[in-house]
């Protein structure tokens, strides 16, 4: 799922969890998009743009496992909060 924020293009995605404590758990990962001149981020196949990670939560919970971004854009915590993670804070 894409949101496009005014601070931004953000990526969600629930994904099996990358951390070795949470093995066999799923993430929900929100990634941003990284604006040229930059070249970092991973490339995402299928818009050929680039992302970096900026939130992870544990997909059961909510809990916020890592925050890269410091205050996650309204629009961006309120598609998590219908989805059901009701633990984001840090809302922009």
């Amino acid at each position: 799922m894409v949101i496009n924020t005014q601070k931004g293009r953000f990526q969600i995605e629930h994904i099996p969890s990358i951390f070795m404590s949470r093995n066999g758990m799923q993430d929900i990962v929100v990634r941003k998009e990284v604006l040229p001149p930059h070249s970092h981020g991973a490339l995402n196949a299928e818009d050929g743009r680039r992302y970096d990670i900026v939130l992870i939560l544990a997909a059961e919970d909510g809990q916020v496992l890592r925050n890269y971004m410091g205050a996650i854009p309204t629009e961006v915590t309120q598609m998590l909060f219908s989805a059901g993670l009701g633990g984001v804070d840090g809302t922009a």
